[in-house]
């Protein structure tokens, strides 16, 4: 949500009281670069460049096409020759142009919206308790989203919000040989061991949604490896395999294996 600096939604109702949703976003905060080569491009003569993707946002939604895009109900919608298409928490809008060309290649500008899962029910509460204020053919309801607010959402919120943990435990009393088996490992390992490690955590890490959310990478000892459970904070396995060292003549070579 901090593609763009200004952001605002206006909620009203049509004439025959269909509830409507127009997301307006202007100042766009990356490919400012690449606006200024259009811009010079343009100059130049050279119509139709833009490199720099869309720089702003005026797509009109009906209310079940909002509330459909960020719930995961549907998965795209569209408003004239501008596109919208929804995957997990990320809308990528786009436009479109019309060719009379039977067949041809076209390049097409957009824009990429991370809008989290949670801030998506939030707005959809929102849209919903102001489209109940609203009359057919009456005026706009218009409340801006300010950078502060969004630049908090994304801190607390979205995909890789929350934080993950490391356990290491093993179905033997012998625990603490189980330790000092990984603390070798941390030693002799290396990188190779290292990196094994981080991307499991890594992988946990994605499963989390809110700040408050906790994954956790559970490692067993497995003759001269480890078996891993990843487990989602709602305590369910995302995924499992093996650490495995392909090593030889006393040099680690560590790898995961699902």
């Amino acid at each position: 949500m901090l593609t763009f600096k200004d952001m605002r939604l206006e909620v009203y109702r049509r004439a025959n009281g269909e509830g409507m949703v127009a997301l307006l976003a202007e100042n766009p905060t990356v490919g400012t670069e690449a606006d200024e080569a259009d811009r010079l491009a343009w100059d130049e003569g050279r119509y139709g460049c833009n490199t720099a993707g869309i720089r702003y946002l005026s797509f009109y939604f009906t209310h079940e096409e909002f509330t459909g895009l960020l719930t995961g109900k549907l998965s795209g919608c569209n408003d004239c020759s501008h596109n919208v298409r929804a995957f997990g928490e990320l809308l990528t809008f786009y436009d479109l142009e019309f060719s009379r060309e039977t067949r041809g290649r076209v390049t097409v500008p957009f824009v990429n919206l991370h809008i989290p899962h949670y801030v998506g029910k939030f707005l959809v509460r929102a849209v919903q308790h102001t489209l109940a204020k609203c009359v057919p053919d009456g005026d706009r309801i218009t409340f801006s989203i300010p950078w502060a607010t969004r630049e908090r959402w994304m801190r607390l919120y979205g995909q890789g919000t929350g934080s993950v943990v490391l356990d290491v435990v093993d179905g033997y009393p012998k625990i603490d040989a189980v330790r000092d088996f990984y603390a070798e490992c941390e030693q002799k390992g290396g990188e190779t061991f290292a990196r094994c490690v981080e991307n499991l955590k890594a992988i946990g890490l994605n499963s989390t949604y809110r700040h408050t959310d906790t994954a956790t990478v559970k490692l067993s000892k497995d003759l001269d490896g480890w078996y891993f459970r990843i487990l989602r904070p709602d305590g369910r396995c995302t995924l499992n395999g093996g650490v495995v060292n392909h090593g030889r003549d006393g040099k680690h070579d560590w790898s995961t294996h699902t």
